[in-house]
């Protein structure tokens, strides 16, 4: 059976605060800050997915908060 785990990412100039939430179980995990960019979203979620043992048949929605990043 997939998995569907939705990464919120709160977005700034410098940092992006993001976690996870696993709608399967109802909680909340892996919450880091992490350089902004897509290439180091990638890369925490796969980092998340070998941490955690997230299959492969598990699938990301990502949200973002969307504003000024002054």
């Amino acid at each position: 059976m997939e998995s569907i785990i939705t990464v919120g990412a709160d977005v700034h100039k410098d940092t992006n605060n993001v976690c996870m939430f696993d709608w399967k179980e109802g909680s909340f995990f892996a919450e880091a800050v992490i350089e902004p960019g897509v290439e180091n979203m990638l890369k925490y979620i796969e980092k998340a997915r070998k941490e955690y043992s997230l299959g492969k048949d598990c699938h990301f929605l990502i949200g973002y908060e969307a504003g000024p990043t002054d």
